[in-house]
């Protein structure tokens, strides 16, 4: 025996086969079939295409079939009351038009046209008499419907108007725009978790509120409604990874600006105190050798004065990419400041750091020379060269290889000193 809840004929539905039992009232009832129809089912019947499953609605006491037609199928209209969880259902005939019409301006034809995204494709039967005893909430300009971090249990619809969704409370920086027929809130509804955003209204707006019950009841009441409700949590985490990456990207960008130079593309002073005290811990407990390079561009105040500092700008820029192009891949290249830069040469000792250090004051004068022409005079480095000794840290090294930078200035510049 089936009950008032169970269902029958899925089986040959799925299977696309004939029926193998007889199915007969006992009592009268009503049966709910496809969208909204109702059919009788007798042993070697072929299988009905668009019938989902029998569901008895009602058990006895229930609708009668007296306005059944001659095909065997008559119109099931939904009149649910309001607070009536379950609700009830007229077959045939006509409803007290004060009950059938919708006291919050949601009717059939917003069902129907499909106004609303997630109500596309979904019977009006299956849903207008849950959502008639929803209420609507009336929003004036600037009214917070949902805040960041508060419970919400409730999906908005957008009847009218529009909302806007904000990251901070004082609603600075506006995400997106949801106008009539879309709606927030389901993913709370679904997760039972707070929400991560401001909602706010940015006009006269209306909106449905579909409590948590009335929300559930419509995921089992309509198979179409759940579709839509996966295609729009799809669509918001296709919008969510698409926020994310640009964050990503933006954050990548913003810490990629922070710790280069702007002028000549290289390492900063910033980066360069970050990353030279890993570099210097590395090595020690490696116990390899590591040297560091302070080059420093001589009479580059003298040259700014006489040719300007655009052209002080176009030197330093060209010194940079002759650092960049003449050392090895490993090496690693900042500006100190000014017209300063340090090179990191890991995996090297002091012999093989002086190498290094003459190639480039060698090479510096000869780019820029190829690069700028009779445009600008010569441009000479000085070089200070040391390698990290047992106990060094960071401060250490570089304040060795300044020094040496210093007695090559004194030494009459354009010189290699360690």
């Amino acid at each position: 025996t089936l009950d008032a809840g169970q269902v029958v004929g899925e089986i040959s539905v799925i299977e696309g086969s004939t029926c193998t039992a007889h199915v007969a009232a006992v009592v009268p009832i009503v049966a709910l079939a496809g969208l909204a129809t109702i059919c009788g089912v007798d042993a070697g019947n072929d299988a009905v295409e668009d019938l989902a499953a029998l569901v008895l609605i009602t058990g006895p006491g229930g609708a009668s079939r007296t306005d059944v037609d001659h095909g065997g199928c008559a119109r099931v209209e939904c009149n649910r009351q309001e607070g009536d969880r379950e609700g009830r259902f007229c077959v045939g005939g006509t409803m007290d038009k004060s009950e059938k019409t919708m006291k919050h301006a949601l009717d059939r034809d917003w069902v129907e046209r499909g106004r609303f995204f997630i109500l596309q494709g979904v019977s009006p039967e299956s849903v207008l008499g849950l959502l008639e005893r929803c209420k609507v909430r009336e929003l004036a300009e600037g009214d917070v419907l949902l805040a960041s971090g508060q419970a919400n249990s409730t999906m908005y619809m957008v009847l009218d108007g529009s909302l806007g969704v904000f990251l901070d409370a004082e609603r600075q920086h506006r995400v997106t725009t949801l106008d009539a027929g879309q709606v927030v809130g389901e993913i709370s509804v679904i997760e039972g978790s707070t929400c991560t955003a401001h909602v706010a209204a940015v006009g006269p707006t209306r909106v449905l509120a579909v409590d948590e019950d009335t929300f559930w009841s419509m995921v089992e009441a309509s198979h179409a409604f759940s579709i839509n409700l996966l295609r729009l949590l799809a669509s918001r985490m296709r919008a969510a990874d698409f926020a994310l990456s640009e964050g990503e990207r933006t954050l990548k960008r913003l810490e990629r600006d922070a710790l280069s130079d702007g002028l000549t593309g290289l390492y900063n002073r910033r980066w360069l105190d970050e990353r030279l005290p890993r570099l210097v811990r590395r090595h020690e407990h490696g116990h390899r050798p590591m040297s560091v390079l302070m080059i420093d561009v001589d009479h580059f105040k003298r040259f700014n004065d006489e040719h300007g500092h655009a052209a002080g700008d176009r030197v330093l820029a060209g010194v940079a990419v002759v650092l960049m192009t003449r050392l090895r891949p490993t090496d690693l290249v900042a500006r100190y400041g000014g017209e300063e830069f340090t090179v990191m040469l890991p995996e090297t000792d002091l012999a093989g750091a002086l190498v290094a250090a003459e190639r480039l004051r060698l090479r510096i004068p000869d780019d820029l020379r190829a690069r700028f022409g009779e445009e600008l005079p010569v441009v000479t480095v000085s070089i200070g060269a040391a390698e990290m000794a047992a106990g060094d840290d960071a401060n250490a090294l570089l304040s060795r290889a300044d020094k040496a930078l210093y007695r090559a200035k004194n030494a009459g510049r354009d010189r290699v000193e360690s």
